[in-house]
């Protein structure tokens, strides 16, 4: 007989078990139960006809759960090519039971090897400065409350090669629904100043950003100006002076707003 109750709950259930089979002098007994989702403690009583009285076998536990589902990829597209600054990788996925999951993200340039990289309720990831004209791999698993697992398909993308000079994505943009990245290469270490113009030469929205690695950088720009009002439909100038070292660059792209 098997005694069995859910997790937090008093009420137990004493099922009796059918003989299956006899295998190498082991008898085999088996009953089928259908139980809802959860966790679930058990132990066993046993009866022998030689000696008196029933002994138990020590409890344990078992899970009934429905693995994670509807994984989708919120971020980069599949395949994608896109600069080795800061990248985003979003996802998401859904419990049946509805309990919180927890992720792993693994990654790498090789499909077949790939490492772990993050774990934790969070189900976005950022990369930073990656290597230039690179192909890199990810996959990420979904594991629910009692550990039960699914993983996604293995997707992949492709960093730039070198850049000759700043440029920003997408362009035009549309500031009401979407943002844009400038992204510019940094020789060394240091900051970068950006000031964005007017047609007519106004300074509409400037900031200095410091510490920045060496390698291609992305700063997102979300098309307002520094009172945080959205900025006309227009093409306007973006002005970027890199400093590192005891060297100082500058450099400028065309940024064009179109609601």
């Amino acid at each position: 007989m098997v005694c069995y109750w859910k997790d937090g709950s008093a009420q137990k259930t004493n099922l009796s078990l059918d003989f299956k089979n006899s295998s190498n002098g082991t008898l085999q007994y088996s009953k089928e139960a259908d139980l809802t989702p959860g966790l679930y403690w058990y132990y066993y009583s046993v009866t022998n006809s030689q000696y008196p009285g029933t002994y138990d076998i020590a409890a344990s536990s078992f899970a009934i759960t429905e693995r994670p589902v509807g994984f989708v990829n919120n971020g980069l597209a599949d395949n994608g090519v896109v600069s080795n600054g800061l990248l985003t990788l979003k996802w998401l996925a859904n419990d049946p039971e509805g309990s919180n999951v927890t992720y792993r993200l693994y990654f790498g340039k090789d499909s077949s090897s790939l490492g772990q990289i993050y774990e934790g309720p969070l189900s976005e990831f950022t990369l930073k400065s990656l290597d230039y004209g690179t192909q890199y791999f990810w996959q990420v698993e979904t594991i629910d409350n009692y550990g039960a697992t699914s993983f996604s398909k293995v997707y992949s993308f492709a960093t730039i090669a070198t850049i000759k000079r700043s440029f920003n994505y997408p362009n035009p943009f549309n500031p009401t629904t979407d943002k844009t990245h400038i992204v510019v290469d940094m020789p060394q270490n240091g900051s970068v100043s950006i000031n964005i113009y007017s047609e007519f030469g106004d300074l509409v929205w400037q900031r200095r950003l410091d510490n920045l690695p060496s390698g291609i950088n992305e700063i997102e720009y979300n098309g307002t100006d520094d009172s945080g009002s959205v900025l006309y439909n227009g093409s306007y100038v973006c002005v970027i002076k890199k400093l590192y070292g005891s060297k100082e660059e500058k450099d400028s792209c065309r940024l064009l707003i179109m609601k």
